[in-house]
């Protein structure tokens, strides 16, 4: 029996040897970059909360410190005082709110007398602000409360 030629079988276990080298490298770098996405993800999932729960706070703060002033109302100045006392009570120091809070303590917003005897009180550019490691984003908006002598419209 004639022993037949074999080198054709280097060629043929050099080719598996380097795809099954490049499968694992693959997986390997498979499984590193599907743990920066999940932390990415993680970021960005956390901005958003964090800039919602910012926003929500602001809107019921000025929301009830309206309310608040409105039920004592005689003057345009008095409920400017108590509103603008009651939004200072409030302040939790939360860095994402400072420009609500800044703006109120400023007196940057206004009480308008309507001609049918209600008031508006409107807030303009209030930005609420949240950052995760590099990442940042601003939410800017504006707040508005009506009420009258009988209270909240």
């Amino acid at each position: 029996m004639k022993r037949m030629n074999r080198s054709g079988h280097v060629p043929t276990i050099l080719l598996l040897v380097a795809a099954i080298f490049l499968v694992v490298t693959s997986l390997y770098s498979f499984y590193l970059f599907g743990d920066k996405v999940n932390d990415n993800a993680r970021d960005l999932l956390q901005l958003q909360i964090d800039l919602e729960v910012s926003r929500f706070y602001v809107q019921q703060v000025f929301e009830d410190s309206v309310d608040m002033a409105a039920r004592n109302f005689t003057t345009i100045t008095n409920f400017r005082k108590q509103f603008e006392s009651d939004v200072a009570s409030r302040n939790l120091g939360i860095k994402s709110t400072l420009n609500f809070f800044a703006k109120i303590r400023e007196g940057d917003y206004d009480v308008l007398d309507n001609a049918d005897g209600s008031y508006n009180v409107t807030l303009e550019n209030v930005f609420v602000k949240s950052e995760v490691g590099n990442n940042e984003i601003v939410k800017t908006f504006d707040l508005m409360r009506e009420f009258d002598d009988a209270g909240i419209k």
